[in-house]
């Protein structure tokens, strides 16, 4: 279970940094046709892409003393859930974004599904 835990936050970390990283190179061009970008659409999305570049070395980090670090993870999954919230708030306001984002919605809010796992694990580290 602990190994299963580790691994698929691990997993989320690497697809913080990779989504991240692709973000902060394309852009806002990587999600509108180039006509449509702005200048501040381009902005966010670069900037937003650093806080996810950030969370992967962040999550990784809390890993190495779950027991200590935990509480942060905790913190991270909720507001990955409450961001996943924001998006299908734009999806009845706005409209369904392209598939790839309707994806990017379900892993955010699916995070929160490893809160009670971590907290099986955490109770592991106490019994022993």
């Amino acid at each position: 279970m602990e190994r299963f835990f580790r691994r698929a936050v691990a997993f989320a970390a690497a697809v913080a940094v990779l989504v991240g990283a692709v973000n902060l190179i394309f852009g806002a061009a990587m999600h509108l046709p180039p006509e449509r970008v702005t200048p501040e659409v381009d902005s966010q999305v670069r900037f937003f892409a650093v806080w996810f570049l950030a969370l992967g070395p962040l999550v990784t980090w809390v890993l190495r003393d779950l027991p200590a670090r935990g509480a942060l993870l905790r913190l991270v999954f909720g507001a990955m859930f409450f961001g996943a919230l924001a998006r299908a708030a734009s999806m009845v306001l706005v409209g369904l974004p392209e598939a790839p984002m309707i994806g990017a919605t379900i892993f955010e809010a699916s995070l929160v599904l490893l809160l009670p796992l971590q907290a099986r694990v955490e109770r592991g580290f106490v019994a022993t």
